[in-house]
């Protein structure tokens, strides 16, 4: 009884096979297997079978539909206008419209996660990278605060001997030997009164007894004490870097201070590097020196002479 049912199925397939029974006659008639079609027609083996058996539940839209069956029929050399036409009536517009735009919206619902999956993933790595740049940012000056030193002061200590020149005296009286020692206390005040000096030792000048009596008196030369230096002060008002150094490095002063006074030593022409005017105040020989002229950006770089400066 089943035998007899499928002959007459079979029976009424092969008159009216439907789309997809036609195309798998003429598929089978032309001798080409399923699996060397879908792969010429760039599908799966699985969605050729159900193209061919009219089962467009396993088929995406009919946008889709339409397409593979339009290739199919190329693939097999016969006309596609009417299976297109046969495919239209099985599917109205208004359905057709409904089934594409259900599929279209899955798929472009798939991509969207992608696409977010993959934004989400861009926006974090630049978060993080805008963080740790921050982080680095704000941590550099803390570092440099802390690694800097408080402030080093440098200042050699130069030995300047002050050599006092006296006239020979072959025959000097007596009493040039008293004026010799002032002059010794005198040129000793001077070079005290001279930053980082030593004090010159006195130099008395000998006197030969023998012949005292006989040779006038030859008055030793004074010799003037060396004008002071300029003393130059800087105060701190607020924390400030600075760079100072001597001539011939004979003073140096570096680093971030504090608030104070310092007095520079050494000698001059000095060279300033100071990295905040507003937070430092200079005074030369007791007067104010204002550092606002060399300043740009608050920032001041220029060579002072104590000596030659006139406040005047």
């Amino acid at each position: 009884m089943n035998a007899i049912l499928k002959s007459e199925t079979d029976q009424v397939l092969h008159q009216n096979p439907g789309l997809g029974g036609r195309l798998r006659i003429e598929r089978e008639r032309r001798g080409l297997p399923l699996e060397r079609v879908a792969a010429q027609l760039h599908l799966g083996a699985d969605m050729v079978s159900a193209l061919e058996a009219d089962d467009y539940d396993k088929l995406p839209g009919a946008v889709f539909v339409k397409g593979y069956v339009r290739n199919y029929a190329r693939l097999l050399g016969i006309p596609a206008e009417p299976l297109l036409a046969e495919l239209s009536e099985r599917c109205p517009d208004e359905e057709c419209s409904k089934f594409v735009t259900g599929n279209v919206r899955q798929e472009v619902r798939s991509s969207h996660v992608l696409m977010r999956l993959i934004t989400a993933a861009i926006v974090l790595g630049l978060i993080a990278l805008l963080g740790l740049w921050w982080w680095n940012y704000v941590k550099a000056p803390e570092q440099t605060e802390a690694s800097a030193p408080t402030g080093q002061v440098v200042a050699p200590t130069d030995v300047a001997e002050t050599p006092v020149s006296t006239a020979p005296a072959p025959t000097p009286p007596a009493q040039a030997v008293p004026s010799a020692a002032v002059v010794g206390s005198e040129s000793r005040s001077a070079v005290t009164e001279k930053p980082l000096a030593a004090p010159a030792p006195a130099v008395t000048a000998s006197v030969p007894t023998g012949s005292r009596e006989a040779t006038p008196s030859v008055p030793i030369e004074a010799v003037e004490p060396a004008p002071p230096s300029g003393k130059v002060v800087i105060e701190f008002i607020k924390p400030c870097w600075v760079d100072i150094r001597g001539a011939d490095d004979s003073f140096k002063m570096f680093g971030e201070f504090r608030k104070g006074r310092k007095e520079l030593g050494g000698h001059g022409p000095y060279k300033f590097i100071i990295g905040k005017t507003s937070a430092v105040r200079l005074s030369v020989n007791g007067k104010p020196y204002s550092i606002l002229r060399h300043s740009s950006g608050n920032v001041a770089r220029f060579e002072l002479d104590p000596m030659k400066v006139n406040l005047n």
